[in-house]
């Protein structure tokens, strides 16, 4: 909540660090980046995936300017165009994203992605598992256990399931499922992905 961290922050660059990593977002996000800059301090600022939005962008102003060295995790999602067009899960998630702008007026974001991918996959594992609305007896604690149980067994056990975001493959102890996370860095008011 603090408004100044330029003391914080002076004392981090007397450390002489490679690089920081800022745990934060939103606003404080952005006052700590331009803080940090007024500062000079200058190296390599990791942030959270919270921050790879336009709005976070837009709010920075001519601290996104350039080449600069603000990094952070971030996906396929969220840079789909600088990705090739030859990436083939382009096109379809191009779609997705006019569809979606077109439907609520509003910009698509990495967020609606997940979203989007989440709901694919529970849809996905319902069609596999479930069976038709129709033979579900609603009343029937024990069939709707049971339906409940092969959904979660299909979720937790389905391997390579290709999605906008990535690819899949979860476990009972891994529910996350992918590792398809890499850094991207503010280039120009755009986020890009770092090879």
């Amino acid at each position: 909540e603090d408004m100044d961290m330029t003391a914080m922050l002076s004392q981090v660059k007397a450390e002489k660090p490679e690089a920081v990593i800022m745990a934060s977002a939103g606003q404080s996000g952005v006052r700590l980046l331009r803080q940090a800059k007024q500062i000079g301090l200058d190296v390599p600022i990791l942030l959270p995936v919270g921050c790879v939005n336009p709005i976070f962008v837009r709010n920075l102003g001519s601290v996104a300017e350039g080449r600069t060295n603000i990094y952070a995790d971030g996906s396929y999602l969220m840079v789909l165009d600088a990705v090739p067009d030859t990436d083939p899960r382009k096109k379809q998630a191009m779609e997705l994203v006019k569809a979606f702008e077109k439907e609520y007026g509003k910009k698509f974001t990495y967020g609606n992605g997940v979203g989007y991918d989440k709901m694919e996959t529970i849809l996905r594992a319902i069609k596999a598992v479930a069976p038709p609305a129709e033979k579900i007896n609603y009343n029937s604690g024990k069939q709707l256990k049971k339906i409940r149980m092969d959904i979660r067994d299909w979720l937790e056990n389905k391997k390579d399931l290709k999605l906008l975001s990535g690819t899949f493959s979860r476990s009972p102890k891994d529910h996350i499922g992918t590792k398809e996370v890499g850094i991207v860095r503010l280039v120009d008011k755009k986020w890009v992905p770092v090879e």
